[in-house]
């Protein structure tokens, strides 16, 4: 088993402060071999709260 880390990160940006939904995030393997398939690693659903600027 590997541990791998992201060197970004990632933001919601729309919607009104004190809005909830549901959202589904993903996180795949792309192999360096073309001819190999992409794998869905893990799946995690959240509730993320809205946000404006």
């Amino acid at each position: 088993m590997k541990r791998f880390e992201l060197k970004d990160s990632f933001a919601v940006y729309e919607g009104d402060w004190g809005e909830f939904y549901g959202s589904r995030i993903e996180v795949w393997f792309i192999p360096d071999d073309v001819n190999k398939p992409e794998r869905k690693i893990i799946t995690k659903n959240a509730i993320i709260q809205e946000w404006i600027r």
